[in-house]
């Protein structure tokens, strides 16, 4: 079968690619349509996939008419949403998904719901998912009528947590030493803005901790050729990267001690599948529509004890503390790590399975339970 997956930003294309992965391992031909040219590195040469750069809805369009395709995966649903396909189609007979991060089936919000796709795919379970709704103490509410086409699958991209011996030897690359810790930091700069408060907020933590005695590095991945003064990040204990391939993004975020990252969930899912202490450091603008979209999407997360919540305002003396917690407090790091490989579903196959059902217009049965995970504390966002 052949497929089209189109990718926005760098996190959606993780996501595309992820599915695209598994998608070539079942022996099935995928052209990979990019928004952007820069989020290519994150794509490697395969047989069977070929990659394309559609800037526009239309060349989009143009790209699935030529290709004719079996399937049309859109990583996420919000490519659509403020052009005049939000409410039709912009190609006839051919099935349409999404593969979603962000709640974009919200009856109120920045994004007009997409009404046309067959299935909505979200990279995250069931469980936690439901955490999301109004009647589970979330934010959101979606009405019955689009419920039964979402389809929470699990984590993507998922990956298995490297060997002990692999982790040394990265770790080694980057010069750390065994007793040292890493900290893992994305601040985006790409579909996400550039974040420059998360790197100033934990260089100014690390900094104190440093003169504490704790021996501690960071590794920052990021668009840093949009800031224009780097000065305050040049230190011997301090890495800076642009860009990396997904395979190198993985494995220095699975061979460190802390991700310390904005609010997206392609990076969250990386850490929740590799058992990493996260700290998500989210950025709540009272000048902006909507500001509590990223804090509503990840506190379900946290309830569910995979990650912790920061804020851009937050007091240095709460973000020190919460990163001491997570770098040595041996039960906070270890209750954390089994929540996390309590969910760790490994979203790619069953959204496959689901899929393949779709396509041969049969139901897919629901594969996760309802419930929520235990010992959540239930509480809204006022």
């Amino acid at each position: 079968m052949k497929f089209v997956v189109f990718t926005i930003g760098p996190g959606e294309t993780s996501h595309g690619y992820a599915v695209t992965k598994h998608l070539l391992a079942q022996n099935h031909q995928v052209t990979m349509a990019l928004l952007r040219a820069c989020n290519q590195h994150f794509c490697q040469p395969a047989p069977q996939l070929s990659i394309e750069i559609t800037t526009t809805h239309k060349e989009l369009q143009k790209l699935v008419h030529r290709i004719k395709p079996d399937a049309v995966i859109l990583c996420n649903s919000k490519a659509f949403n403020t052009t005049s396909f939000v409410t039709t189609s912009p190609w006839k007979h051919i099935p349409t998904f999404s593969v979603d991060s962000n709640w974009l089936f919200d009856t109120v919000g920045p994004h007009r719901h997409v009404e046309w796709l067959d299935a909505y795919f979200i990279v995250f379970p069931e469980a936690i998912f439901q955490l999301g709704y109004k009647e589970n103490g979330g934010h959101f509410h979606v009405p019955l009528e689009r419920r039964s086409r979402i389809h929470p699958v699990g984590f993507i991209p998922s990956y298995q947590k490297p060997a002990v011996a692999v982790r040394e030897k990265i770790r080694q690359q980057l010069g750390v030493q065994q007793h040292e810790k890493l900290i893992f930091c994305y601040v985006s700069g790409h579909a996400a803005r550039m974040r420059e408060y998360i790197l100033a907020n934990l260089v100014r933590v690390v900094k104190q901790l440093r003169a504490h005695g704790q021996v501690i590095k960071v590794l920052a991945i990021g668009n840093f050729d949009l800031i224009e003064d780097l000065s305050p990040y040049e230190a011997d204990w301090i890495q800076l990267q642009n860009q990396v391939t997904s395979e190198d993004f993985y494995h220095f975020l699975a061979s460190s001690d802390l991700v310390f990252q904005h609010q997206g969930h392609g990076t969250l899912s990386q850490s929740i599948t590799a058992q990493i202490p996260v700290i998500v450091n989210i950025e709540v603008r009272p000048d902006i529509p909507y500001p509590l979209i990223p804090l509503a999407e990840n506190m379900a997360f946290q309830q569910a004890g995979l990650c912790q919540l920061l804020y851009s305002h937050s007091p240095l003396e709460e973000i020190q503390q919460m990163i001491e917690t997570c770098l040595y407090d041996e039960q906070a790091i270890h209750t954390m790590q089994r929540a996390q490989q309590h969910h760790a579903i490994r979203g790619e196959v069953h959204l496959y399975s689901f899929l393949m059902k779709h396509l041969k217009g049969q139901i897919p049965d629901m594969l996760f339970p309802l419930a929520l995970p235990e010992k959540v504390e239930k509480k809204g966002i006022s």
